[in-house]
């Protein structure tokens, strides 16, 4: 049961990917995957919206399960238990995000946007933020083999390409064109569930292998 748990990390990692990019993108006209936001593809009035939306309990599904396999594979280590409540958490919270899509760019450009939904996606993002750089750095104090360097590696690209993009919010909302903001994001938003899904397969492999158990044989009768 870890095991599969555990699997759900990838599976996150590639499914969300898959429904964004591949599926999602490709059914919006004119969306532009370089210059345009992840979130522009489930925002108000976007043809993807309802598509994006449905797969909302999936995802939180997923993530849920991760944390759960994660805590299942603490072995009685604390911090790998806390780290396995961060992913449950980072699962129920994009709930939250049915609740508050971003506003279509146009309307925002017009003025014509939802500013309490906006606020509320922009309080989810820096919330994501806060809990990818909890998961990142507990994870990098926990382990000392090549995943820590993996995570810190992961984590300095993922918060710096983040933080990039965090400037160029204000653009969207003077109606300015945001060159390379898509592709900056994804490097941050997917560098995040590769390294969700590296943990995983990580975790599985060092999980102990279950010996079968030896059959006792009795004395031999005459």
């Amino acid at each position: 049961m870890t095991t599969g748990l555990l699997a759900c990390g990838p599976m996150y990692a590639l499914l969300y990917i898959l429904a964004n990019d591949a599926v999602a993108a490709s059914r919006y006209g004119g969306y532009s995957r370089t210059d345009q936001a992840i979130s522009e593809l489930s925002a108000t009035g976007a043809p993807t919206q309802r598509f994006l939306q449905w797969l909302v309990p999936v995802f939180t599904a997923l993530m849920i399960g991760f944390g759960i396999g994660v805590w299942r594979s603490a072995g009685g280590r604390v911090g790998v238990r806390v780290l396995g409540a961060l992913f449950v958490v980072f699962g129920v919270v994009g709930v939250a995000w049915l609740w508050f899509p971003m506003s279509n760019r146009d309307d925002i450009g017009a003025g014509a946007g939802d500013s309490s939904n906006d606020a509320g996606h922009l309080v989810l993002s820096l919330l994501s933020v806060m809990l990818i750089a909890a998961c990142t750095v507990l994870a990098a104090v926990l382990w000392r083999s090549w995943f820590r360097w993996f995570t810190i590696v992961a984590a300095v690209v993922v918060l710096v390409a983040g933080a990039y993009t965090s400037r160029m919010v204000p653009m969207i909302q003077d109606g300015e064109s945001t060159v390379w903001m898509g592709l900056i994001e994804r490097v941050s938003i997917f560098g995040f569930f590769v390294w969700v899904a590296v943990l995983g397969l990580f975790l599985i492999a060092r999980a102990p292998t279950a010996l079968p158990t030896p059959s006792v044989v009795g004395p031999a009768r005459s």
